[in-house]
């Protein structure tokens, strides 16, 4: 399934505010790619994720989070948030979470390994924080995209105020709230693994990412 084209002009970047812990923009500045941005996931029709002024679906690039019904729209990395499994995500007004995972060429993933990585709100988009609840295992030479890869055995939840992550037999929840950092509320095994996960749908019925790979930069 492709991902939604937006047509029309930029916002100006006085106005669009900057997750917190985001890398500030002296330090980094991404490439100007002339490419229409895509809209790759919508939790309903006012509140979506757009990828922006990128080379390629898994290269460079600006995620935003956006809320037209409250004029909000707020940068919440640089790169694409390469995670290929499935998501539903209804939580609390307020409670937002993305995940998000090692592309298909991060062989090496630093001194503290591969992670899976949650971008999560706690005002309504309004700022974004990030916390790494699990590792995912290092690729290689031969198989740089095995922890890109083993995000498809991954399914991510979002029911008020608890993210659930599910893969096989092992499911862990965590709670959401303003004033303290994630924590996990349940235990390192939530019983029946998937199956103890509450069933939820997102507002959209959009459960994956998606972009169009075939469009690239003029």
């Amino acid at each position: 399934m492709a991902g939604l084209l937006l047509a029309g002009c930029q916002i100006p970047a006085t106005m669009i505010a900057t997750s917190a812990g985001a890398m500030p923009a002296a330090r980094y500045q991404p490439p100007a790619y002339d490419v229409a941005p895509q809209v790759i996931f919508s939790l309903d029709k006012t509140r979506y994720l757009t990828f922006e002024n990128y080379s390629k679906c898994d290269g460079d690039g600006i995620l935003y989070f956006n809320d037209t019904l409250n004029g909000i729209r707020t940068r919440i990395q640089y790169g694409s948030p390469t995670f290929l499994g499935r998501m539903n995500l209804n939580g609390d007004p307020n409670i937002l979470a993305f995940p998000d995972a090692p592309g298909p060429a991060a062989q090496f993933c630093g001194d503290r390994g591969c992670s899976l990585a949650i971008n999560y709100s706690l005002d309504g988009g309004r700022t974004f924080d990030r916390f790494h609840p699990w590792t995912l295992p290092s690729g290689d030479n031969m198989h740089p995209d095995v922890p890109y890869q083993e995000t498809r055995r991954i399914f991510v939840t979002l029911k008020g105020n608890q993210l659930y992550l599910a893969k096989g037999s092992r499911a862990d929840v965590w709670t959401l709230e303003r004033g303290n950092r994630p924590t996990a509320s349940l235990g390192r095994d939530l019983v029946g693994g998937i199956k103890g996960v509450p069933q939820v749908t997102t507002p959209s019925g959009q459960d994956q990412y998606v972009c169009d790979d075939s469009i690239r930069p003029k």
